[in-house]
């Protein structure tokens, strides 16, 4: 497989609407519970005033905080092939960062599921499979479609892959 393109897809639009409406929803609740506690500790000791004013410091900066850190690590999520095999950069947090993937000589196919709303978004759900029956599992892919052609063009060794437009 050597001297062979390469391919790489990111995360499509849809991916981050997902990452926003759940950050909403579960990130804003867990972090203005964790703020309140601390308000209630400041109300305790500083008084009513300095309680508000850091509920609303805690909930504002946390918020920010995380939902730039964990934008900024959506933004690095990356399938990709290299002379190895086909690999999936993925993981919000460093203790589930990592890389999954299969290596060309256990390679079985890329498939990917077609619907209505992946044809009008662009962003597939791509599985990657081995010849074990494993299979990694990518939601959001943009132009997975593509992607998929291209990377089971590239195993099965032909020079230009088929279009799959």
């Amino acid at each position: 497989m050597a001297n062979q393109q390469n391919f790489s897809a990111r995360i499509s639009w849809i991916g981050y609407i997902r990452f926003i409406i759940m950050f909403l929803l579960f990130g804003a609740l867990i972090i203005s519970t964790a703020g309140g506690a601390v308000a209630g500790l400041v109300h305790l000791t500083l008084g009513e005033t300095a309680a508000k004013y850091v509920a609303i410091g805690l909930f504002v900066g946390g918020s920010i905080a995380c939902f730039i850190y964990c934008l900024y690590r959506l933004i690095q999520f990356k399938a990709y092939t290299d002379d190895e095999g086909v690999w999936f950069l993925h993981g919000y947090f460093p203790w589930s960062a990592g890389i999954k993937g299969v290596r060309w000589e256990n390679f079985d196919q890329v498939l990917f599921r077609p619907s209505l709303f992946s044809w009008f978004t662009g962003s597939y759900t791509v599985f990657i499979r081995d010849r074990y029956g494993n299979t990694v599992t990518i939601k959001d892919l943009f132009l997975g479609k593509q992607w998929s052609a291209l990377v089971n063009g590239r195993a099965m060794g032909s020079p230009t892959p088929r279009s799959t437009m």
